[in-house]
């Protein structure tokens, strides 16, 4: 089926599906497959970086069936963590969902955050940011920068019919009028016996704070079932004393203190206050909340630093940047570098694991 080129075929397109007109070649006729639930959950996670998500879905009794991942680096880290899980570097574009049900079988969820490279503020930062107000002109090239990617989750819903979908991304989706009616008309035959769509709602700012972990990041999530069901709430875990940023330090970390006379010059020049701002410098004792996890800091460690006992500087290890983001601190990783992006990139632990939790009970009542 051809790609919609402009935002007027979208809205033409949408309203098509929307009158029964039009199905994305799904066959309606066919009922959804039964699957035993003691086995887990045949769950499929869709650009999944490292497994934050899928970390937290296991964790509440999912089984990974399926992961895809582009980014050798963020596969590796995931193939480390989910040996029976299926993986494919393959892009989206070129996945095809009979093939994956004919291996695996219908899933149960499909789970997935896409990119946000088009519509996040730090988009807008770089004058990368798509609106509806001031669409781009040159679809084509927006569709190569990423900008169609969540067509292609879309695509995976409607094709294979899950009894669930769960969509994690920045709360600045909720403002993307296309992208979030798409996704909330995507087709769904199960309500009723007939063409129906799927009943979604919206956790609009999940905090990460207020789930146990010391960051504070603020995202929504967009869940999708195939029945009529209310919203279920979440099961939130206070912060306490255990959870600050001084108790996910590690006693011995492996990364080098950034004063004396062995300190880079960008992160001098940070620290002496030649760029637009200075660094955040978090103190034990003090700061109970860590700064938002960013995978730029695999690039720029001095934005965000951390006063030890002894008084050095030094950036977050692995480990603790990890722990910021509710990582088990058995989850390996396979390259320090490419490591902090994987992490910044990632959904938190525990935001994923609450949602989970709280959507299970709609999915195998």
């Amino acid at each position: 089926m051809d790609m919609p080129t402009s935002i007027q075929e979208w809205r033409l397109r949408l309203t098509m599906v929307q009158l029964g007109l039009e199905n994305y070649g799904v066959d309606y006729e066919d009922p959804l497959t039964e699957y035993d639930s003691t086995e887990g959950l045949n769950t499929w996670s869709l650009f999944s970086g490292v497994g934050g998500m899928d970390v937290g879905f296991k964790q509440a009794g999912y089984n990974i069936k399926f992961a895809n991942e582009v980014d050798p680096n963020q596969a590796k880290t995931h193939a480390m963590n989910f040996p029976g899980t299926m993986l494919s570097t393959d892009s989206i574009h070129l996945l095809s969902t009979d093939e994956l049900v004919a291996k695996l079988g219908l899933p149960d969820v499909i789970v997935g955050g896409f990119p946000c490279v088009t519509y996040s503020k730090y988009a807008a930062l770089h004058g990368t940011r798509h609106s509806d107000a001031k669409p781009k002109r040159d679809y084509t090239k927006y569709a190569k920068e990423g900008g169609d990617l969540f067509l292609h989750y879309r695509r995976f819903v409607a094709d294979t019919q899950p009894k669930a979908f769960v969509v994690e991304n920045v709360t600045d989706l909720l403002g993307c009028s296309i992208i979030m009616e798409a996704m909330k008309n995507t087709p769904c035959p199960i309500r009723g016996g007939r063409l129906g769509r799927y009943y979604t709602f919206t956790y609009g700012k999940l905090n990460t704070k207020d789930f146990g972990i010391a960051q504070k990041r603020e995202r929504m999530f967009l869940v999708g079932i195939n029945k009529d069901a209310g919203k279920p709430a979440l099961r939130k875990k206070p912060l306490t004393m255990t959870h600050t940023v001084g108790k996910i330090l590690e006693e011995n970390p492996d990364v080098a203190p950034l004063n004396g006379n062995e300190v880079p010059n960008y992160i001098q020049n940070r620290i002496n206050g030649k760029y637009r701002d200075k660094p955040s410098v978090k103190e034990i004792g003090r700061d109970v909340i860590g700064n938002t996890c960013l995978a730029h800091y695999a690039s720029d460690q001095s934005t965000t630093m951390v006063k030890r006992e002894d008084g050095t500087l030094t950036p977050y290890s692995v480990r603790e940047y990890a722990r910021l983001q509710g990582f088990p601190d058995d989850f390996k990783f396979e390259n320090e570098k490419h490591s902090y992006r994987g992490i910044g990139n990632a959904v938190s632990v525990p935001v994923a694991r609450a949602v989970a939790e709280a959507i299970r009970p709609l999915i195998v009542a």
